[in-house]
């Protein structure tokens, strides 16, 4: 058997309706880094508990119920998803061709004196989150 996913549901402390649902592997259910603003203001405000509600699942299982339930709890409750769900991106690798591209364009931008400011007080603020860590 491949890999196996999961779906999870973030829902608010305050209340206890849910907010986010998504699907994931090891322990991104538990993650708050590459979240959207949507999803960090409600987090912030109103404090949040995550749950896995199915595991063991294919991936396409898994974008199936995930897109299930956002359908259903948009109907109910204020979500903070930005799209249907379902557009998992599991195991996509760039061609050569593209890495070769973005590591120039990576370059580029390192040698501009005033992005690299703006990039290393960025990776400062970031990675002296502990939640980041």
């Amino acid at each position: 058997m491949g890999k196996s996913y999961y779906v999870y549901v973030w829902y608010r402390k305050t209340d206890g309706n849910p907010f986010y649902v998504g699907k994931g592997t090891g322990n991104r259910c538990y993650l708050l880094h590459n979240r959207n603003n949507y999803f960090m203001n409600v987090y912030r405000k109103h404090g949040a508990v995550v749950k896995i509600v199915q595991n063991r699942l294919t991936e396409d299982d898994a974008l199936k119920l995930e897109r299930e339930l956002i359908m259903e709890y948009r109907g109910l409750y204020e979500m903070t998803n930005l799209t249907d769900g379902g557009e998992g991106v599991s195991g996509m690798s760039h061609s050569e061709e593209t890495k070769e591209l973005l590591s120039k364009l990576s370059r580029r931008q390192w040698s501009n004196p005033e992005i690299r400011m703006k990039l290393v007080e960025s990776r400062r603020r970031t990675h002296r989150n502990p939640e980041f860590r």
